[in-house]
C-alpha cells in the first residue's frame, strides 16, 4: 500500500497540476494557512460566492434540510426525486465553496453540516447598517408621533 507522502511525490512528478497542500485536521481538509479547502482567504470574494450559492432555491432548500441536523449526501439526493445525485453534489460542491457547508467524512459517509458564519457575515456587512438606520428613524418617528399627541391631549 502506498503512503500519502508517495502518493504526493508521484502527483508531483506525474506533470500534472496538482491542488495546493492539504492538510487535514479534524476530519475536514484545510490549506497549510489553516482556512478551509478552497475558501476565499479575500472577504469580499467569500461574500460573492455567498450570494452566487443562496440565488438558487435548490441550494437554499439544501440549507433548510441540514439547518437543524447534519445529512449525509445520499439522505440529502432522496429529498431531491428531480435532480440526479451528481446534480445534488454539485450544489453541495458550490455550498462548500461558499464555506456554507462543512463535511464530515465517517467511513464512506459523508455527513453535511450548515456553518451559520458566512449567513452572519452577510447579514453584518448588509442588513445590520441598514437595520440600524431603519430603527433610528422609527424611533424618530414614534417620539414625534408621541410628542404630536402629548400635545393635542
Amino acid at each position: 500500500m502506498m503512503s500519502q507522502s508517495d502518493n504526493r511525490a508521484r502527483r508531483r512528478h506525474s506533470g500534472r497540476a496538482t491542488r495546493p497542500q492539504l492538510e487535514v485536521s479534524g476530519g475536514t481538509e484545510q490549506e497549510s494557512d489553516g482556512a478551509p479547502a478552497g475558501v476565499p482567504a479575500d472577504r469580499d470574494e467569500l461574500l460573492q460566492l455567498v450570494f452566487r450559492a443562496l440565488a438558487d432555491p435548490t441550494r437554499r432548500r439544501i440549507l433548510d434540510l441540514i439547518k437543524h441536523r447534519p445529512q449525509t449526501t445520499g439522505a440529502l439526493c432522496g429529498e431531491f426525486s428531480e435532480l440526479t445525485r451528481f446534480a445534488v453534489m454539485k450544489h453541495l460542491k458550490v455550498l462548500e465553496r461558499a464555506n456554507l457547508v462543512v463535511v464530515r467524512r465517517s467511513g464512506r459517509e459523508r455527513y453535511n453540516y450548515l456553518n451559520h458564519v458566512p449567513i452572519r457575515m452577510v447579514y453584518e456587512r448588509w442588513m445590520g447598517p441598514y437595520a440600524e438606520l431603519w430603527s433610528s428613524s422609527l424611533l424618530r418617528l414614534r417620539d414625534h408621533v408621541e410628542d404630536a399627541n402629548r400635545e393635542r391631549g
